[in-house]
């Protein structure tokens, strides 16, 4: 780890998905020093769409609702396209399908807002 990494921060996350712009923001909040690191200069796209729990929604204390692009209230289920079976969900929005770059960018925004520094590239 570099001296000036070293010297300016408590607590380096490596990697500005959601995982470690979630930290960030909780580990800022919290009064640490941290460094955000992302290797991509910019946000990057992930071409899989991320599926997760609405629930997730209770460990923020901002919404995430700019990055969900559609609410799934159902599940179909099939063996080798025959059978079908549909499952419907319980809760208002049981899950989330979001865009993971808004996803990331927003955690991101947060992050800084909350006080971490990121570095990338």
């Amino acid at each position: 780890m570099s001296e000036i990494v070293k010297a300016s921060c408590d607590v380096l996350v490596i990697g500005a998905g959601a995982a470690g712009g979630a930290a960030a923001i909780h580990l800022a909040a919290a009064g640490h020093r941290v460094v955000l690191l992302e290797k991509e200069a910019g946000i990057r796209v992930k071409p899989c769409g991320g599926g997760m729990a609405a629930s997730v929604q209770n460990w923020f204390p901002f919404s995430l609702e700019p990055a969900v692009e559609q609410v799934i209230h159902e599940v179909d289920f099939s063996w080798c396209l025959k059978d079908p079976v549909v499952a419907e969900l319980p809760g208002d929005a049981p899950f989330w399908i979001v865009r993971r770059e808004r996803l990331d960018q927003l955690l991101a925004e947060h992050a800084v807002e909350a006080g971490a520094e990121i570095s990338r590239g």
